[in-house]
Parts: structure tokens; C-alpha cells; sequence
């Protein structure tokens, strides 16, 4: 007889299974000699034998009945090669056995014989030495089951993983040897003798020869090659308190970041290498010296733009790109690029020519987005760069697979699950039919995230912000758009303290109602369930506010309420906002009683601009007037004689205008945004005033970052204006109507109602002024955005410039009475907002009144 191996269906099996690479496992099958009637054989349907007996050799520590019931194949059972291939399988991961497998054929059947080898191993391998690292950590890092076996042939594999893991961890000089003895019947005693060395930091990353990105900063700023390259093995910081472990790997990847850095800044083939690795002593330490060999700056000799399709090949499993013609003109997509001939070759200029490529493609329908099919989508392709050395020039060719035009066949909204639609599509601009425009859908998506009703406070990290994808169609050319989002916080109930330099301590407790739908109450069985599910009281995108803060210097109670769709109109809405509400506050003065209520309808333009008119009634109580400078017979009080004047009640009524616009990517903590927005107050006793006037307010704002790839360095500019003209019989604009400088929200450096004109020790206010903010800041620590590529700031540190101008008369801007300020904030963003700011008086008067340092903060 003579034997071969496993037929293919066997072998297919073991393909399956992946044994065939394996050297643990060998099948064999003994097969009768041929008759030479293969012809007639195959004409004749064929007979599976039956299996009669199954021996086994070569056990010790294994048993014959476990061998075969490893193998499903019973005796007396049809053979089934399947089945012996599995039972290989088992019999090889269940206890370390090589089998290889033969048949006898029989007259009555066939007889399998099993040939068993089995691989030695030790039940509880030992490790010794390891004096800093525990024994489960190393048997994690082994991939060990704590008392699980360890074969003979896994030695070199856990050595080499234990070794691995320990230079990982920053034991660079750390060796592991394994020490083998034989115990007989297939055991053995294995020892794993680790010698771990001293864990060593990176003391310091010299490099030398970077001429032209030298490294330069002060406390938080820093420029230069460090700055750009980011390695992660770095001098320690706080006193050498944080070292960092010395990874091999991690020192790759650095080599290979900071190349990529003078790269990006035109050094395309500039050389970065270890020079020497110095340590001390101790052998705990390690400076880090890297030799750069920079070259020359490269500039762009030419830049083309050349136009692709992205095509399946005829297996239909791989794109292949194909030159075609470009559906803009070759001169108006270069216009739009930053990149230009003989400037200095910069990876971040064609990173900003790739944006601004992508969104000139975007308004015409070619969506560049990770959801749209291939060959679909818009794909800025790398670019070819075509050097010459001798020159030192690269000519660019900025590579653009076009994909296709995009309609969109259907807006779908998923995961609202109590929010109403019409509160979605309010703010979506793109329409079924409308071309697939990706800037106004990154707008959409915006203002659905600027509402916050998909956001919550106290779980960022895992609340995923609103997102959208594109779903395939029958029709190539159209998609389905579909918004997904996910209920945010309904209620928000703060209670705790609260402390502003402005405005003195104070308890409070707030409840905010977002998403409100009035129209939707609990029912009487359930009602803290109904509103905790969302089934009550959630998803008109209304508001209800109740807030009440008794405080020390200051106390605040209201009520409001807005409905921004009041008839459901979705796309031309027309809304209802009303308050109520009491402000008590004293000044080294006086003290003020404020109990106001306002109504207002407003109508939506359009998705970011609004129109608003409105009545607001205010009755003020001016009380406990102090005394000030000398009282004399014209001035018996010592306060202002407009404060004097004021002193009791007063009734203000006033008829309100108002516009806003503006945008931003997101309610909490938005990176960029701007609004813009105007208010006039006319103020009559035909409705009822004490006093004629009118007040006109205006405000910009805007806030984003230097550098919108990198996302680090941010700003916000702000701008506010306001005049107050009387008419009639009033001569002077009220004392509690005028406006005031200083303090945290406008001028910090200045404190409270701080800044002149003074009088009596006091200030007046005035009827106009101007003021404007500068505040750049820098991001400590970062957050991801679930479910977005995004990130939002946790920590950081600011610096802020303030200026104004505050004039007592109507209409009137003495350059004389400009004010500066200059200072530096460190702000805490989540969970709980937290500000310090620290400003100083640049441009000041004598009798200014200054206050340097400001907490902010909220529990």
C-alpha cells in the first residue's frame, strides 16, 4: 500500500482553517494502488466506506479517548475527510498535539490510524528578575493566561515579546533569556530571567544643523522646528518631575516627523539622523542627538492642475485613475490657489489650495466626503512633484479626481427621536433637487449643531455632535442626504456658587428647559418618566428659563419663554419671545431695583439673519444714595446730580428694534463663528416713559483660528458701539439707562463701572462710546468630538488687549478719553467654565478706577 496526501477537499478544508502553512500539523491518506478503471470508476457512483476502527500512537500525557473525541469522526460512522481536518485543528489548538492522519482500506471499511507528537511545554512558566514590572503585566505582554501552558516552540515568541514591551516602557538596556529544563514525558520547567536595567528618560533632544528652523519661544509660544515636527521625546518639563521613557520606536517616528517638517517647509531633501545616543552614568538618562543635513529651500518652478475620472478595472475590484478634461478652467482654479510660481515651496499653502479647491468644487456638486461612493467623489490626489536638483526648484501638478455631479434626491433626518422635523429643516438650506452644495451643507450642519439641542454638558466626551452622510441611490447622480443626530440634554438644572470680580458671590439655582415643547405635557401616571424619556415637553426647539440668584452685591430672578416657530411655518418663521424678571444691585453709590418684562416677535429671513420688534418695560427703583465727595449747599448729597435726580421711582417703556446674523460650528465651546447684530430703544412718554430718548447698540464678533488645518492658536475680535440721543423735553439721558465702561465684559484692567468721566467720586456714564477686544488664545488640552474628526478645547491660556472710548455727550468721541488695557486670561472650558483674567491699564486717567485681577466662574 502507499500513502498520500489529503485530497483536495481535505486540503481545501485545511486552507480554510489555516493549517496549511502551519509545520505543527501533516495529513496522510492511504489509498488503494490503481486498477486502471478510473474511466469506468467515475461512470459509477462512488461509495463512501464506513469506518471501522481508529488507533491511536504516540500518546503519553493525552489519552487515546481524547484523541478521538477530539475527531467528530465516529467508528461504524461514513468517513469524512472534513472531519478529520477539524479534529487536526482541535486537537492541535486544544492540547499542543501534531496528529498525522492515514486510512487502511478494508473490505468492510477503512481503519484510521492517528500519529501523535506531542510538543513539550511547561504548565506554569516562571519569570525572576522582574523587580519594577508585575507578573500580570508580563503576562499580558507575553500573551499568557494566567496559569495557561506555554509550548516549547512559543519560547522565542515570548522572549521576544517580553524584551519588546520592556524598551516599549522605557528599559532600553533590559534583556530576558530563557533558561530550559527537561522534566521527561513531555514537560518542561521553563524560567524567563529578566535583567531590566535602569528605566531610561530623555534628559534632552539636541539637534544639530537646523539653521533654518531654529527653535525659539517664550513660556507657551514656540516656533521653529520642535514646534512644527512635534516630536514626542523631549526634554522633561517641571523641573525634569515628568521625564519621559526612551522608546526606540517612538525615536523613528520623530526622525520621520521631523522630516516630514522641513519637508512641508520646503527642505524636500533634507536629511535627518541619529548622530549619538549620550547617557549618563546611572545609565537613566539620555540625551538625544539628531544631525540635520537641511539642503536647499526648494521653490515651485510651475504649478498645473490636471483633471482625473476614478474608474473600477475590469475585475471590478480596484479604481484606477484616468486623465480627463477639467470641468472648471485650468486659470480660474489656479486663481483660487495660494501656490503660486516661484513662491517658496509650502505644504501648508497646498494644503489651503486643497480646501479651497474642494469647496469651488463643492458649489458645484462635486462632494468631497468620506461617505460619497468612489468614483463619486471629489479626491484631491497627491500631488506629482517633479524636482530639479540643480535648480533646486519642483514643478506642482495639483492631481483632482472630479467624481461626478451630485443632486440631492431626498433630506433625511435619523435619531431625533422626540425633536419635531420642522425644527431640523428650519436650519437645513439645501433642498430635495437641489445641487449637492457642500458648503451650504457643512452651514446646515452648523446651525443643527450651533442650536445645542444635540449637545450635552457633563458627558462630551462620549455625546456624539450632529453628523451627515451621503446614502446611494438607483441613480448615480443622486443621493440621499441624511442628518444623524443624537437627543441631547432636555433639562439642565444648575445649582451651586457663583463668583464674578463684577458682580460679588452669589448662590444660584437655574432650570433650562432646551427643546421645549409646551404643547406636549407629562401625563398624570408618569410624569418625571414622560420628561425624562423626551415623550413630554421635548422637541419644538423652544426655551424655558427659570433662574433665581440672591447674591452679595448682586441678585438676579427671571423667568422667559421663546417660541422661534409660533404658526410652524419651518422656513419662514415668525417667533415669540417674552421675560420677567427683577435685578437687585448695589454700588458704592446707591443701589438699583430693576423689575422689567419684555415682549418681542421676530421673523427669520433667512436661516442666520432674523428681524425682531418688541415693547420692554422697566420700573427702577434708585435708593440708599451714598455720600461721595463733600456735600456743599449746591450738592447737599455728594452723588451725581443725574444719579440725584433719579433718586425713587422711575418708569422706562420702550418700543425695540432688532436684526442679528451670524453663525458658528457648534453651541459649546465654537471654534468659528461670527454674529453681527443691531438694536435701537425708543424710549417716549407716549407709551408711557419717564423720559424721551433713543438708543442705538450695535455688535460684531468674530472668532476663529489662525491656522484652520492645525487648529491651535485661536482669536476673537470684538466690536460694540452704542448712542443715546434725548428729544423732547428730556435733556439728559437717565443715569441707570447711560452707558458704562469697565470691568470683566468690557474693559477688564478697569473695574466696575471703573472708567471716567467721574464725578463726585463717581461714575456718570455717557451717551456714547466705542469699544473693542483683541483676545488670542492657545489651547492646552484638547478633546476629541465623538463621532467627528474634531476636536474641542478643554484648557488654555489667552492674551487680550481692551480699548474704548466713553463720552458723556450724545454723538461725541474725544480721542482724549481713550482708555487701553492689556492683560492674559487662563480659562477652564468643560465641565465647569472657569476664567481668570489679569488686566493692567496701559492708556489711563488719574481717576479711573482700576482692578487688575477677575474670577469668573460657575458650579
Amino acid at each position: 500500500m502507499r500513502f498520500l496526501r489529503l485530497d483536495r477537499g481535505a486540503a481545501r478544508a485545511l486552507a480554510c482553517l489555516g493549517l496549511l502553512g502551519t509545520p505543527a500539523m501533516a495529513v496522510a491518506v492511504q489509498v488503494p494502488p490503481s486498477d486502471g478503471l478510473q474511466g469506468q470508476a467515475a461512470a459509477q457512483p462512488q461509495v463512501v466506506p464506513a469506518v471501522v476502527a481508529i488507533d491511536v500512537y504516540g500518546h503519553r500525557r493525552v489519552s487515546a479517548d481524547q484523541i478521538r473525541a477530539a475527531f467528530a469522526q465516529k467508528v461504524g460512522a461514513p468517513y469524512d475527510e472534513s472531519m478529520i481536518a477539524r479534529g487536526i485543528e482541535v486537537l492541535w489548538r486544544t492540547f499542543g498535539v501534531r496528529a498525522e492522519v492515514s486510512r487502511q482500506e478494508l473490505e468492510n471499511g477503512v481503519r484510521l490510524r492517528i500519529d501523535v507528537t506531542e510538543v513539550p511545554f511547561d504548565f506554569t512558566p516562571r519569570f525572576e528578575g522582574n523587580e519594577r514590572v508585575d507578573t500580570r503585566d508580563l503576562l499580558e505582554w507575553a500573551d499568557l493566561a494566567e496559569g495557561g501552558e506555554l509550548y516549547q516552540f512559543e519560547i522565542p515568541r515570548v522572549q521576544r515579546a517580553l524584551e519588546e514591551a520592556y524598551t516599549r516602557e522605557g528599559y532600553h538596556f533590559a534583556v530576558v533569556r530563557a533558561v530550559e529544563r527537561d522534566l521527561g514525558e513531555g514537560r518542561i520547567d521553563v524560567v524567563f530571567e529578566i535583567d531590566e536595567g535602569p528605566l531610561v528618560c530623555v534628559e534632552d533632544l539636541v539637534i544639530h544643523g537646523n539653521e533654518s528652523l531654529p527653535d525659539r519661544g517664550f513660556l507657551f509660544w514656540r516656533e521653529g522646528l520642535r514646534a512644527e515636527a512635534r516630536p514626542q521625546l523631549r526634554a522633561p518639563v517641571f523641573f525634569g518631575l515628568f521625564g519621559k521613557a526612551f522608546d526606540r520606536n517612538v525615536l523613528e517616528a520623530d526622525l520621520i516627523a521631523i522630516r516630514e517638517a522641513y519637508r512641508r517647509e520646503g527642505y524636500l531633501d533634507a536629511v535627518v539622523q541619529l548622530e549619538q545616543l549620550e547617557f549618563n552614568e546611572g545609565r537613566d538618562w539620555v540625551t538625544i542627538h539628531l544631525r540635520v543635513d537641511e539642503g536647499a529651500q526648494f521653490t515651485v518652478g510651475s504649478v498645473r492642475i490636471e483633471g482625473y475620472d476614478e474608474q473600477l478595472d475590469p475585475t471590478g475590484t480596484r479604481l484606477r485613475t484616468v486623465p480627463t478634461e477639467l470641468l472648471i478652467p485650468e486659470d480660474e482654479l489656479l486663481e483660487l490657489c495660494e501656490l503660486k510660481t516661484g513662491a517658496t515651496y509650502s505644504q501648508l499653502l497646498i494644503d489651503i489650495d486643497q480646501r479651497a479647491l474642494r469647496d469651488r468644487y463643492g458649489r458645484d456638486g462635486h462632494v468631497a466626503h468620506r461617505t460619497m461612493p468612489l468614483g463619486d467623489r471629489w479626491r484631491f490626489l497627491p500631488p506629482e512633484l517633479n524636482y530639479d536638483l540643480e535648480t533646486s526648484t519642483v514643478d506642482v501638478v495639483y492631481r483632482l479626481a472630479q467624481g461626478r455631479e451630485q443632486f440631492i434626491r431626498e433630506v433625511r433626518l435619523t435619531g431625533n427621536a422626540s425633536t419635531r422635523d420642522r425644527v431640523l429643516r428650519s436650519r437645513i438650506s439645501i433642498q430635495p433637487g437641489d445641487v449637492a452644495d457642500l458648503v451650504e451643507i457643512d452651514r446646515s450642519l452648523q446651525r443643527i449643531r450651533s442650536t445645542g439641542y444635540f449637545s450635552t454638558r457633563f458627558n462630551i466626551a462620549n455625546h456624539p455632535e450632529p453628523i451627515y452622510q451621503f446614502v446611494a441611490t438607483e441613480e448615480p447622480n443622486y443621493k440621499d442626504l441624511e442628518f444623524i443626530v443624537e437627543e441631547g440634554d432636555l433639562i439642565q438644572v444648575d445649582f451651586g456658587i457663583q463668583y464674578g470680580a463684577d458682580s460679588g458671590g452669589a448662590a444660584s439655582i437655574g432650570l433650562s428647559f432646551n427643546n421645549f415643547d409646551i404643547s406636549r405635557p407629562p401625563s398624570w401616571n408618569s410624569p418625571f418618566s414622560d420628561i425624562y424619556s423626551g415623550r413630554a415637553l421635548r422637541g419644538a426647539g423652544q426655551t424655558f428659563n427659570l433662574f433665581a440668584s440672591p447674591g452679595t452685591e448682586e441678585s438676579t430672578y427671571q423667568i422667559s419663554f421663546t417660541e422661534p416657530d409660533l404658526f410652524a411655518r419651518h422656513y419662514d418663521r415668525i417667533g415669540l419671545s417674552a421675560s420677567l424678571g427683577r435685578r437687585l444691585r448695589s454700588y458704592s453709590s446707591h443701589t438699583e431695583r430693576h423689575d422689567y418684562w419684555s415682549l418681542d416677535l421676530t421673523r427669520a429671513l433667512t436661516q442666520d439673519t432674523r428681524v425682531s420688534i418688541g415693547f420692554s418695560a422697566d420700573e427702577v427703583l434708585i435708593d440708599d444714595l451714598a455720600t461721595g465727595g463733600e456735600p456743599s449747599i449746591t450738592d447737599p448729597l455728594g452723588v451725581p446730580d443725574l444719579l440725584g435726580d433719579e433718586q425713587g421711582h422711575n418708569t422706562y417703556n420702550a418700543v425695540t428694534l432688532g436684526m442679528r446674523y451670524g453663525r458658528s460650528n457648534r453651541a459649546l465651546q465654537p471654534d468659528f463663528g461670527f454674529l453681527t447684530q443691531g438694536n435701537l430703544k425708543v424710549y417716549s412718554n407716549l407709551w408711557g416713559s419717564d423720559g424721551d430718548w433713543s438708543e442705538l447698540t450695535g455688535l460684531f464678533e468674530k472668532y476663529g483660528r489662525f491656522d484652520p488645518i492645525e487648529s491651535t492658536w485661536g482669536y476673537r475680535v470684538r466690536t460694540r458701539a452704542g448712542v443715546a440721543q434725548t428729544y423732547g423735553d428730556t435733556d439728559n439721558v437717565p443715569f441707570s439707562q447711560r452707558f458704562f465702561l469697565g470691568g470683566s465684559s468690557l474693559m477688564r484692567g478697569f473695574a466696575l463701572r471703573g472708567v471716567g468721566p467721574i464725578d463726585d467720586g463717581f461714575s456718570i456714564g455717557g451717551e456714547t462710546y466705542v469699544a473693542g477686544s483683541l483676545d488670542v488664545y492657545y489651547p492646552l488640552v484638547r478633546q476629541p468630538i465623538p463621532g467627528t474628526l474634531e476636536e474641542r478645547d478643554v484648557l488654555r491660556i489667552g492674551t487680550f488687549v481692551d480699548a474704548a472710548i466713553l463720552d458723556p455727550d450724545e454723538f461725541q468721541l474725544d480721542p482724549n478719553e481713550l482708555r487701553v488695557s492689556a492683560g492674559f486670561t487662563f480659562g477652564v472650558l468643560v465641565p465647569i467654565p472657569i476664567t481668570l483674567s489679569f488686566g493692567f491699564p496701559v492708556r489711563a486717567q488719574d481717576e479711573d478706577l482700576e482692578r487688575v485681577f477677575s474670577l469668573n466662574f460657575f458650579i
